[in-house]
């Protein structure tokens, strides 16, 4: 492996991470682009999946994010724009 629990990962935005918290990005970043999947299967339109709190909220409310660099709405919709391309 070319990480290992002694890594520190310098990022473009934010504090220097350990391999956990770059794992428990990567696992944030998986779930909310399955979850985004799964409301397109099931039909739903950019508005709905962009409104849509729960697509993101086993990680933070829009209220918590809403002073963050991409808030819940913009990575909402971020992912949707991904997988409609």
């Amino acid at each position: 492996s070319i990480i290992n629990e002694n890594t520190r990962i310098i990022p473009g935005h934010g504090k220097i991470a350990s391999v956990k918290e770059y794992r428990d990005y990567l696992h944030m970043l998986k779930t909310i682009r399955d979850n985004v999947a799964r409301a397109i299967e099931k039909g739903k339109n950019e508005t709905e999946i962009v409104k849509d709190e729960d697509l993101t909220r086993e990680f933070y409310s829009d209220e918590e994010a809403k002073g963050f660099f991409i808030t819940g709405e913009k990575i909402r919709r971020t992912f949707y724009n991904s997988l409609k391309k």
